[in-house]
């Protein structure tokens, strides 16, 4: 498995409960406090953003004017295409 690399910082200042909560789930999932913050981070934020640019993505790509609804045919257009295109 590779290292991931995180090359900023973040500081974040916590109410004394909040503070106690994160070192009880971080001493109860063996991590370090940085760690559950940036999972959950991620699942909440990061995760989302990324779905969310997908679905813009194909929305733009089902908005495009294809020449065909067919697989069939676009492939078999496609590899002709491919084809004459090799001389």
């Amino acid at each position: 498995m590779r290292a991931v690399r995180y090359p900023k910082k973040a500081q974040v200042l916590l109410t004394n409960e909040a503070f106690a909560l994160l070192q009880q789930v971080a001493k109860r999932q063996k991590k370090k406090l940085g760690s559950v913050l940036r999972e959950a981070f991620e699942r909440l934020y990061v995760q989302k953003h990324r779905a969310e640019q997908v679905r813009s993505a194909c929305a733009k790509l089902l908005q495009l004017e294809a020449p065909t609804t067919n697989w069939a045919q676009f492939e078999s257009d496609y590899t002709t295409h491919k084809a004459s295109r090799r001389g």
